[in-house]
């Protein structure tokens, strides 16, 4: 859904997502990124954001989570 934000009145936004289907799920996410898109009356950007490596552990570890441990990665062979 749409979020109006004013100039210099900063809105927190909380992202939520559904798995549908654990198959092909990048279950680490290394770079994840978000795709935004900032409109006015006068113009429209769209832009890509990458949110930090805290946004990616906590992704991985939701992946994770859900999709159980079979999607983990295996131990490196000693």
């Amino acid at each position: 859904h749409p979020v109006e934000v004013t100039a210099y009145s900063p809105k927190k936004l909380i992202l939520r997502a559904r798995i549908i289907s654990c198959r092909g799920l990048p279950i680490d996410a290394g770079m994840p990124f978000l795709e935004v898109t900032l409109r006015n009356t006068r113009a429209v950007q769209d832009f890509s954001v990458i949110p930090g490596e805290r946004y990616a552990h906590e992704l991985t570890r939701v992946f994770r989570t859900v999709c159980g441990p079979s999607s983990r990665p295996s131990a490196p062979a000693p």
